[in-house]
């Protein structure tokens, strides 16, 4: 019989719904429960914004381990749709204003989540961030693949 898990996920927001305030309570639940908890965030294209927004979490008393949340190798027309659709308006937005990223985001059939990454790379530790929550939005081969050059070289 295969025993039951011991770990349970809290959603966090980097581009941060109003109603983000519930955060701290499910971290106390997960740990009244017995539980080793961690915040698994929406995804977010602006490595400042994630940086700044984590600093003022930690600060206010977030010990969760993260996992961010960023979109794998999805082609650039369903990042677009799905990403309008699901809300994430304001990480869009940072998409048009900084017109490299965006460059590369229309110049390409897939997005590379490898820059978003590299920027953030001196923060990882720093911030508690201790994997990735990848949305492959059905583009798990390419996803995958980038995975793998990702983690192997």
């Amino acid at each position: 019989m295969r025993k039951a898990s011991r770990r349970a996920a809290a959603p966090n927001f980097a581009s941060g719904p109003p109603e983000n305030e519930a955060r701290f309570a499910k971290q106390e639940l997960l740990a009244e429960a017995g539980l080793r908890g961690y915040c698994s965030t929406q995804m977010c294209f602006d490595p400042a914004r994630i940086i700044a927004w984590l600093k003022a979490e930690r600060s206010d008393g977030l010990t969760l381990p993260v996992y961010l949340g960023l979109p794998g190798a999805v082609e650039r027309t369903k990042l677009l749709t799905i990403g309008a659709r699901l809300g994430v308006g304001q990480s869009l937005r940072y998409l048009r204003k900084n017109r490299r990223s965006m460059a590369k985001l229309l110049g390409s059939s897939a997005h590379d989540p490898s820059e978003l990454l590299e920027a953030l790379s001196s923060q990882l530790t720093p911030l508690g961030i201790n994997g990735l929550h990848i949305f492959t939005f059905n583009q798990v081969e390419a996803t995958a693949a980038w995975h793998q050059a990702l983690t192997h070289g």
